[in-house]
């Protein structure tokens, strides 16, 4: 049977693509799932223990990819416009077949991040948007008035470059997360941290600089 190929939604960890931001493509050796900020996941047979079929009736459907890939989030879901039983028959008759050990699948405990960079940069965020709010500067105009000042936008420079550093570096990737977790596990929450921080900075620099 020749590949299979479905545009729809997915979920990728903690971070959701809506259709059709997300592609899935089947052979009979391999199951691969892109995304917009989602990422490339490639699957094959023996490191995929199940295709199940989740969601809620007449609500919603999708395919969860329950896999024993230690470097990938644990939640991989693709979501089709069309039948996800369908979908399932037309896996099946493509030869692809699951061939993992349910006792393959790594066990995670908790969020992947170390608690003291969560802890910091929850701290961090909160407190540059309290002097921002409540620390009285002489150069800004009545609070009815003005944007988001000086301090919310050192808060998101901050977090686009602790997001970029983690996906880039190697040593302050050691610093946020676990020892025994990987970069794959939040790179999709990273890319989307990265698009709307971004966005909001530039947001901020252009409305002000057109004031």
């Amino acid at each position: 049977m020749d590949e299979i190929r479905r545009r729809g939604g997915a979920r990728i960890g903690w971070v959701n693509a809506s259709f059709p931001l997300a592609s899935l493509s089947v052979t009979a050796d391999r199951i691969e799932i892109n995304g917009f900020l989602l990422g490339n996941y490639s699957f094959r047979p023996e490191e995929v223990v199940e295709l199940k079929r989740i969601g809620i009736p007449v609500i919603y459907s999708g395919l969860r990819i329950v896999h024993s890939i230690s470097s990938y989030p644990a939640r991989i879901e693709f979501f089709p416009m069309s039948s996800v039983d369908g979908l399932k028959d037309q896996i099946e008759q493509s030869g692809f077949n699951p061939k993992g050990r349910q006792s393959a699948i790594p066990p995670k405990e908790g969020m992947a991040f170390r608690w003291p960079f969560v802890a910091l940069a929850i701290i961090g965020w909160n407190l540059l948007f309290i002097l921002d709010g409540f620390i009285f500067l002489p150069w800004r105009p009545p609070p009815e008035k003005i944007l988001p000042g000086p301090f919310v936008s050192l808060a998101l420079a901050l977090v686009f470059l602790s997001a970029l550093s983690i996906l880039k570096s190697e040593r302050f990737r050691s610093l946020a997360l676990k020892p025994d977790r990987s970069v794959q596990e939040v790179g999709a929450f990273l890319r989307l941290i990265l698009l709307v921080t971004g966005g909001l900075f530039i947001g901020i620099v252009f409305f002000a600089g057109a004031r």
